[in-house]
């Protein structure tokens, strides 16, 4: 699985409940790593989304601190023009508590994602480095994370 990050995902809280929200993707966004340069083609996700598979919100890619899930409707991605929107419902839990209290400080400000590509298109590029699109991927998570890769 690999893991990429994106921009500054929101907080709001009403009535006790937290809802965050953001991009976990934007599309034709470069994302520089190792001498890569990557891109995400819109629509990469759709197979992902269209199957039902199971798919998780996490804090800080930590498994033990599950935010939300696509199966009980707690997580909610879809995509747009944009990118690859989610909305995030977490559980009354003292981990989405601090999240959220540090995502209102400024403290945690970014979102991150983990996929599986499936299809992608490799170029070398005349400055040595590779620019890379992922044309189809399988969506495995969705994180909100002070640290994206």
């Amino acid at each position: 699985m690999e893991i990429r990050e994106c921009d500054l995902p929101e907080c709001r809280e009403a009535e006790g409940k937290i809802h965050m929200s953001g991009y976990a993707v934007k599309w034709g966004a470069q994302y520089k790593s190792r001498g890569v340069v990557e891109t995400v083609k819109k629509g990469a996700f759709s197979k992902t989304l269209a199957s039902g598979d199971e798919i998780y919100a996490y804090s800080h890619h930590n498994k033990q601190q599950i935010l939300a899930c696509r199966s009980n409707g707690t997580l909610q991605l879809r995509e747009d023009d944009i990118g690859l929107k989610f909305d995030v419902y977490p559980p009354n839990t003292s981990y989405a508590k601090d999240l959220a209290i540090n995502m209102q400080a400024g403290n945690v400000k970014g979102a991150s994602f983990g996929f599986i590509a499936r299809k992608q298109d490799r170029k070398i590029r005349s400055d040595g480095f590779q620019n890379r699109e992922i044309q189809e991927a399988d969506l495995i998570e969705v994180t909100i994370t002070h640290r994206p890769a």
